[in-house]
């Protein structure tokens, strides 16, 4: 039998992916016979029966399966295990169907020659219809399923965040921005309000490779704090990051074609008690050609796919393209397959003053963000353009005199001190104030016991977070 009627290296390939990914498996359309290899059969058999009875699909529970028939063969395995998995096995899956039902066809014409001699003509007509027929009916070949479209359950889009910038369930979304945007600050403060709208029951994870952990705690604490009003030890066990360099999960051939790399099967594994996933950047994950469709779909593809059968909700950070905004144009970086492959985009921007408008009155803590793309009616939520405060309010320096300290002054130290001409003025400040103490100079010099008083309170001011300029 020529290569035409089947190819190992598929067969290999679609094995070695079910293996290391074994939740793609339920939603395969195969049978043994889709292999023409018997070994491979066998291992495809076993894992069918592993998938019935609920156990583990892996090397080792395989092997027990066939060893228990005594059919197990450890080269043959071990070629498989050897192969690259592949991202997407639905084309091999298909040209490998084609061949078995050229094998179910060869097969059928050898049969039918093989009777031709001991049967009249309609006879043998009325067999090879009847083996046509049959051919034609083997779901083996089937690559999709049809549904009545009444017996389908109508959906409508699901958001997490839906009050804020609302984020589609079970896809991917990407946050795009320039540098020193606040793209990570988005990133923490989504993360606590799902938690917070999930009434503290589902967790998060933050793979924040540009930051060290300890400042992005330091961003979280300040944006739970200041922004949400909320206290950060809530969120103790919910909210995991990690800020390890990045790695590849896919290489590419000069083909263009995409081998997945191990490494994203273990990523999966670890981050299933995860519902929402925040990658920051995704260019970190990415090795092929940034510009290159082919590259960006076979990538995408395998975080859409993890998205929708795991049902996780995966937020990509991405960099803008540098320019001026065109309309409501996307200034997302790269290959339009990047935007392509997901469900919604939001970029951020500065806010400019207008012609007119002066800058120091633009609020700091707040980012424009443009929804920019939207397959899920998110704008019906969100509109397509709003200001949102990413950032903890700006320090204000408030001017106090050292009289707010209760003592008395002189111009001696800096001219820090007014006289006690008349009762002094006791502040409460708040925890962590920003205070600028201002010249209020008098006519006489400071006593011992003055400059004593004075230094204590300044000792007891900064003590309790207060700050001097």
């Amino acid at each position: 039998m020529t290569d035409s009627y089947y190819n190992l290296s598929f067969e290999r390939a679609v094995l070695s992916s079910i293996i290391f990914e074994p939740s793609i498996f339920s939603s395969l359309t195969l049978n043994p016979n889709v292999f023409f290899l018997e070994a491979h059969r066998n291992i495809f058999r076993a894992i069918q029966s592993l998938n019935n009875a609920e156990k583990p699909i892996d090397e080792e529970f395989i092997r027990i399966e066939l060893e228990k028939k005594k059919i197990f063969d450890e080269r043959i395995m071990v070629e498989i295990l050897t192969a690259n998995p592949i991202a997407d096995i639905t084309s091999y899956i298909i040209e490998l169907k084609k061949m078995a039902k050229k094998r179910d066809i060869l097969s059928a014409v050898n049969k039918i020659k093989s009777i031709s001699d001991e049967v009249d003509g309609d006879e043998l007509l009325s067999h090879f219809e009847a083996t046509a027929d049959k051919l034609r009916d083997d779901e083996s070949l089937d690559i999709f399923s049809i549904k009545s479209l009444h017996d389908v359950v109508i959906e409508e889009p699901e958001f997490i965040c839906k009050e804020w910038i609302p984020i589609p369930k079970r896809t991917i979304t990407i946050f795009s921005a320039g540098g020193g945007t606040g793209k990570t600050m988005a990133a923490l403060q989504l993360a606590m309000r799902y938690i917070e709208e999930e009434s503290y029951e589902k967790k998060v994870f933050l793979w924040l490779s540009e930051d060290p952990a300890g400042l992005s705690k330091s961003r979280a604490a300040d944006i739970a704090a200041k922004v949400l009003n909320k206290s950060f030890m809530q969120l103790n066990g919910l909210m995991d990051i990690s800020d390890n360099a990045t790695f590849p999960v896919m290489t590419f051939k000069s083909s263009g074609e995409g081998i997945v790399r191990p490494e994203f099967y273990q990523m999966k594994s670890k981050l299933k008690p995860y519902d929402l996933i925040i990658i920051d950047p995704l260019i970190g994950f990415f090795t092929g050609d940034e510009n290159s469709n082919a590259h960006a779909r076979q990538f995408m593809q395998l975080f859409t796919q993890w998205a929708a059968k795991e049902n996780k909700t995966i937020v990509f950070i991405h960099h803008s393209s540098k320019g001026v905004r065109v309309g409501g144009e996307s200034k997302t970086r790269g290959a339009s397959a990047f935007v392509d492959a997901v469900r919604a985009v939001y970029e951020f921007e500065k806010i400019k003053p207008t012609h007119d408008e002066d800058e120091k009155k633009i609020d700091k803590s707040l980012r424009r963000v443009f929804l920019t793309k939207d397959n899920y009616n998110a704008s019906k939520h969100f509109g397509f353009q709003q200001d949102i405060k990413f950032f903890p309010p700006q320090q204000i320096f408030t001017e106090q005199t050292v009289k707010d300290y209760d003592a008395t002054v002189s111009t001696k130290k800096s001219g820090l001190i007014k006289d006690k001409a008349q009762p002094p003025r006791r502040t409460t400040l708040p925890l962590g104030a920003n205070i600028r103490i201002v010249d209020e100079p008098s006519n006489r010099e400071l006593t011992p016991d003055e400059q004593a008083i004075l230094d204590k309170k300044i000792k007891e001011a900064a003590a309790s977070g207060i700050k001097f300029e």
